[in-house]
């Protein structure tokens, strides 16, 4: 079967979440500038350019099928690489801002010029390492949401994530729309990993000792799980 955006509308319909046409045009967009720019710097895998919609798009977007963000809460992205997961969830989530942070410049430099392209005025892009970023007075707990792929460890991205993050917990608003997903608290690390974590979990767990960390696997009703490579999503409150 050909993953394209015709594939990628039916499968998310197909598991009850809505997309408008505006943002598939955007997600559409998106692949191309990232293919793109990925014959240039090496961005995602150039083994194969045709499982981008599977492999990162659908992946990226994934925990907003069970899961939804407070609107207005700001997140940050690290390690974004070539965006992921940053510009697919800035594209769905235009509520919510978004800061994208890479220590690579040339990535960046590719970054900001399709965030620039695909005109998300929601999301600003930056270079450096998230253990500097995180200690500016712009940038220390001043996130709802802190996200990332696979960068490195379980225990080093809670680690460089902790800081980024807001203090105090406001109160859940009463004025919040309710989707019948739920949400995702604030002051937490999201992130997405694929095979078997437990013994970085268990590390984690003795080593920061967070106040609470939640496993889920990306189930997608129309993909087995061989095609999703063992994903998961981890919630993690530090």
């Amino acid at each position: 079967m050909i993953r394209n955006p015709i594939w990628f509308r039916n499968l998310c319909l197909k598991n009850h979440f809505d997309i408008s046409e505006e943002q598939i045009i955007k997600l559409e967009k998106y692949v191309e500038l990232l293919l793109s720019w990925n014959q240039k710097i090496n961005l995602i895998s150039r083994r194969n350019p045709d499982g981008v919609w599977q492999q990162h798009i659908i992946v990226s977007i994934s925990l907003l099928l069970k899961f939804q963000f407070y609107n207005n809460s700001p997140i940050v992205d690290i390690g974004t690489g070539g965006g992921l997961p940053g510009i697919p969830l800035a594209i769905l989530c235009s509520s919510n801002p978004f800061v994208l942070i890479d220590s690579i410049q040339k990535k960046i430099n590719a970054v900001k010029n399709i965030v620039d392209k695909l005109g998300l005025i929601n999301v600003k892009v930056e270079c450096g390492r998230a253990e500097d970023l995180s200690k500016s007075k712009d940038y220390k707990n001043k996130f709802d949401y802190a996200i990332t792929r696979a960068v490195s460890s379980t225990e080093n991205m809670v680690r460089w994530s902790k800081p980024f993050l807001i203090n105090k917990i406001q109160e859940i608003e009463s004025t919040q729309q309710y989707t019948g997903k739920q949400h995702i608290p604030r002051g937490t690390v999201l992130l997405l990993k694929g095979g078997d974590i437990t013994d970085e979990i268990n590390r984690t767990k003795v080593k920061l000792q967070p106040r609470s960390i939640q496993i889920y696997p990306i189930l997608i009703d129309g993909l087995n799980l061989t095609e999703l490579l063992d994903k998961k999503f981890i919630i993690i409150r530090p």
